[in-house]
């Protein structure tokens, strides 16, 4: 984990499949492979060696879920948020953001499928915005930025490759 946190600048976290609700029990749903075991045990290690280094992280969805589960969150089951849609149907819906957060608009329309949401956000982790239905939906820490949506897929992604360019060049 050293060698790959000394040669990467920024670490990206995806979306992904399900996680548990939270890693104090350890129990994840039944749908979960050995193969999501590994990617889940990798990136924990990945989070710890870029925490570590003082390396920014960003994660949406998926990735927002596990920082936050692996410094002690917890998730929530969450209807209407694009889950069992249609891979070809996205749902979009309204984001109201902080003024302290990195995404300079109050409100954004943001591309989001997911049926978990946090329920706990770790302690010291500012919550930066919501969705209507009151949904945690962006939360950051230092070097940390997570969202709930899919900024590849909707207009947040400028935000993002803007915050990246002060790391990358």
């Amino acid at each position: 984990m050293k060698l790959v946190s000394k040669h990467i600048d920024v670490l990206v976290l995806g979306g992904g499949n399900d996680l548990p609700f939270n890693f104090k029990e350890s129990i994840y749903p039944k749908k979960c492979s050995k193969e999501n075991l590994k990617r889940i045990n990798f990136e924990r290690k990945l989070i710890d060696e870029f925490c570590k280094n003082n390396k920014p992280i960003f994660g949406f969805c998926y990735g927002l879920q596990l920082f936050c589960l692996h410094f002690g969150g917890e998730l929530k089951s969450t209807d209407g948020h694009g889950e069992g849609l249609p891979k070809t149907k996205e749902i979009f819906h309204k984001v109201i953001i902080d003024n302290s957060s990195i995404f300079p608009n109050k409100e954004i329309i943001v591309s989001s499928n997911h049926k978990m949401s946090l329920d706990i956000v770790p302690e010291d982790f500012k919550i930066t915005g919501y969705s209507d239905d009151e949904v945690i939906e962006s939360v950051e820490n230092n070097n940390f930025v997570g969202v709930q949506w899919h900024p590849e897929l909707d207009s947040t992604k400028k935000y993002f490759l803007k915050y990246l360019d002060r790391y990358l060049f």
